[in-house]
């Protein structure tokens, strides 16, 4: 692959998470959408008995996914999707699942 080439694909690749918040979605608004496979459209199930997220405060969420990232805290596939994220990311997502309660 030629230098312009590959200046091209690092650039293109560079600006995916740009693009993201250019259309309107935060990192952590696209981080959390993993989570409403299960928990529900906006955090909330559906007849479900799979736990509603938006109705915890931010505080309470990160706690929660921090201790099954540190497995002080056992659920079923929970910590296969938290594996990938770091502190920062977890404290971002528990911050915006925290925020679709006050939306309401």
């Amino acid at each position: 692959m030629n230098k312009i080439k590959k200046i091209a694909l690092i650039a293109t690749i560079s600006a995916i998470p740009l693009t993201s918040t250019a259309v309107g979605f935060s990192v952590a608004e696209l981080n959390a959408t993993t989570c409403f496979s299960c928990h529900g459209p906006d955090g909330q199930p559906t007849g479900s008995s799979i736990v509603p997220l938006s109705v915890f405060p931010a505080s309470y969420v990160s706690m929660a996914l921090k201790d099954i990232k540190n497995g002080k805290r056992k659920v079923s596939i929970m910590d296969r999707h938290i594996k990938g994220y770091t502190i920062d990311e977890l404290d971002a997502i528990a911050n915006y699942i925290a925020s679709l309660n006050k939306k309401k």
